[in-house]
């Protein structure tokens, strides 16, 4: 990973690796059902019904299988890179799932609320370390803050606090371990601008909450200096634009994922920088 062009770092994926998550039977059930989709190209609702039917025949699943049942699916999602349609396939398999109906509670899913699965995410939300096997913990990184990030922008989850905690990773920091890892951090925030900055810049309006707070309590970042950067909504337009100034900063040709960040924020915001601010204190 020598440039910021880490697409090329990828191989095709044919078919999932073997992991030990997949070897308990709620676990092994996942993957058959992902492995299918992903191999041999089954539908996104053919897929979630497979899971479904994991549901089913443990009849009353206690937090314990579900743990299983969703770090074998985000395995998977660690396996899709990025840019890979298959990612947005997986969003779709979860969106068919939170449709059909719970047997015991007409009008609403058994998979409403995604039981289980914020606790696992939160277990896999540590930084990439070393990168570990030529890269391959960074790629994983970044495949899982995309793969978040799409679950964002299609409502199907309101976890903006992974969004800021990976842009603040990125774009807050003053030292990385290595030029790798500093790139493995700016793709991961990428991908959150990439696919749901506009709602990300709906929090420049949004009064401050718990969640956001705790996504800001986070030591180690470079701090603001500016009083703009604090405020009473969850992203003040100050940090906003700073952020925004950082991916284009940090784009080497102008065509690259930072850029792309840049431009999905520019495009969100309608174009505004530090000199608007003024007018825009209303929002902070």
């Amino acid at each position: 990973m020598n440039d910021y062009n880490i697409d090329i770092y990828y191989q095709s994926l044919s078919q999932l690796d073997h992991s030990t998550l997949f070897a308990s039977p709620m676990g092994f059930g996942v993957y058959h059902a992902l492995n299918s989709f992903i191999a041999l190209g089954s539908e996104p609702r053919t897929a979630a019904h497979s899971l479904d039917i994991l549901r089913v025949q443990n009849q009353e699943p206690t937090p314990r299988l579900f743990r299983q049942f969703w770090r074998a699916f985000l395995e998977v999602v660690c396996q899709v890179p990025w840019f890979d349609g298959r990612q947005q396939k997986l969003v779709e398999i979860i969106s068919h799932l939170i449709s059909f109906p719970s047997p015991t509670q007409p009008g609403r899913s058994f998979w409403a609320d995604l039981p289980e699965l914020k606790y696992v995410v939160q277990e896999l939300w540590s930084t990439p370390g070393n990168g570990g096997n030529n890269g391959d913990k960074y790629r994983r990184w970044v495949n899982l803050n995309a793969f978040i990030a799409r679950l964002y922008s299609a409502n199907i989850v309101e976890w903006y606090d992974f969004g800021i905690y990976s842009v603040r990773r990125a774009s807050e920091r003053s030292h990385y371990p290595s030029f790798e890892a500093r790139v493995c951090h700016m793709f991961a925030a990428a991908t959150w601008m990439t696919y749901s900055a506009p709602k990300l810049f709906l929090l420049t309006q949004t009064p401050m909450t718990d969640e956001g707070r705790a996504a800001f309590a986070n030591t180690g970042y470079v701090v603001f200096d500016n009083p703009e950067f604090y405020g009473t909504t969850i992203i003040t337009v100050a940090r906003w634009i700073q952020w925004k100034r950082w991916f284009r900063n940090n784009s080497i040709t102008g065509w690259d994922l930072s850029f792309t960040a840049y431009t999905h924020m520019n495009n969100a915001d309608g174009g505004i920088g530090m000199e608007d601010l003024y007018m825009l204190r209303p929002f902070d």
